[in-house]
């Protein structure tokens, strides 16, 4: 009779520490899936950043471009006058 309740003690003991992994294990499935659903909303945002990062660089480095040609231009007619 103490076999049995010791060995219905430890079924208990392994079932209760079972049901607290299993529990643990589906509130880190749930933990993944809300990083997994943030990431995404975070790549989209990534992705508008760099096309408008992309474009002001283009708009910069036009301008670049004309402030050397005016400063040529001027040094040429410092240069003439």
């Amino acid at each position: 009779m103490a076999r049995e309740t010791t060995t219905k003690q430890l079924y208990d003991l392994v079932n209760k520490k079972f049901e607290l992994v299993f529990t643990q294990l589906q509130s880190i499935q749930t933990d993944i899936r809300q990083l997994q659903k943030v990431q995404k909303e975070h790549s989209g945002r990534f992705d508008e950043i760099d096309e408008v990062l992309g474009a002001v660089s283009r708009a910069v480095d036009k301008d670049a471009v004309t402030i050397l040609e005016y400063g040529r231009r001027i040094a040429r007619l410092e240069r003439a006058g």
